[in-house]
């Protein structure tokens, strides 16, 4: 049901929101009535918090945190209380959603999801990045990448560079359009500890690929750096450069492929299918194989793209590259 509501121009439009009737208590005996201290939410960090929120983002509404005394219609806010973190939006209904949380970190989380849903801040890696750091939270994802030996699962973004979305000989802008998915899947991996590994197509002038391709993605270019949707991403993953169309061959890459003990599954997402991502996920196997590694290879046919051009037909070439793939033991996912 479509509402909208306007407190102290404030609105929530209650597009897709689970709002449902929390209990039959009034509002003021559940809301702003914390005795417990404040660790997190202490008034220093708020002041903090929303100095950095204004300085550093476009964001169109300032979250209640911490007691939420004066909290009203349509506003929204994330509570300290007692041993636990709350996390609601009250529309004039007398109903509101609501979420409880154990763990600080799931319920900043949720705040984040919402805002990112609703359009109401730019930049919510840098939102995110804002609270961690003014609540001296450490994100699992940093240490995960620190200890590769223990990472079961490994996500692989190829390729998702300027050079070949943005701008340059090699850029289709099409491409781009598998990174909403690939940006949910990335925070699903860093959130649970999992890793993820950045694959940057780099090239100096005198590159032998350039014999074969027109020249992209020249160091110092900007070709080759990741594309901005993806860039507040790179430094909780590994990142390699490569000057080949196969990962394979790029420095440490395998070093710290063999330094993973644990692992168990290799996730292989981006650009382009038939070029890139075919030519890592087959050495890959190969790789596997040779060494007896019980390891498997998963290709995300809904998070993988290529160009199109008069002489390379886009639907063609996918369904060439993923029937490859599959054929050489890859695990085809996301297929309609």
């Amino acid at each position: 049901m479509e509402r909208k509501v306007e407190v102290k121009n404030r609105k929530v439009e209650a597009r897709n929101i689970n709002i449902e009737k929390i209990t039959n208590e009034p509002f003021d005996e559940i809301i702003g009535h914390s005795t417990s201290e404040r660790k997190y939410f202490t008034i220093e960090n708020n002041d903090k918090i929303y100095k950095r929120f204004r300085n550093e983002l476009k964001i169109t509404y300032l979250p209640y945190l911490g007691p939420c005394v004066d909290f009203g219609l349509g506003d929204i806010c994330l509570e300290e209380s007692d041993n636990a973190f709350k996390f609601y939006i009250i529309d004039r209904t007398d109903k509101m959603e609501y979420q409880e949380f154990k763990d600080l970190k799931d319920a900043i989380e949720r705040l984040i999801s919402f805002y990112k849903e609703w359009n109401y801040v730019d930049d919510s890696n840098k939102m995110r990045d804002i609270l961690y750091q003014t609540l001296n939270l450490t994100r699992k994802e940093k240490n995960s990448m620190e200890r590769k030996e223990e990472l079961e699962k490994l996500l692989i973004v190829v390729d998702m560079v300027n050079g070949f979305i943005k701008k340059g000989n090699m850029a289709d802008p099409y491409i781009n359009h598998i990174t909403p998915a690939l940006i949910k899947l990335i925070e699903e991996k860093l959130n649970e500890g999992e890793g993820v590994a950045f694959i940057k197509d780099t090239h100096y002038e005198n590159s032998s690929e350039f014999k074969k391709f027109p020249p992209h993605c020249i160091k110092g270019s900007g070709e080759e750096e990741l594309i901005d949707e993806l860039k507040g991403y790179g430094k909780y993953g590994l990142s390699y450069e490569k000057n080949s169309t196969s990962t394979i061959f790029a420095k440490d890459f395998l070093k710290d492929i063999e330094s993973m003990k644990k692992l168990r599954e290799v996730i292989v997402t981006g650009c382009c299918t038939d070029i890139c991502v075919l030519n890592l996920v087959i050495p890959l196997i190969n790789y596997f194989d040779e060494n007896n590694k019980d390891v498997q290879v998963t290709v995300r046919s809904d998070l993988v793209e290529t160009y199109n051009s008069p002489n390379h037909n886009r639907e063609e070439y996918n369904e060439m590259a993923l029937k490859l793939m599959r054929q050489a033991g890859a695990k085809v996912e996301g297929e309609n």
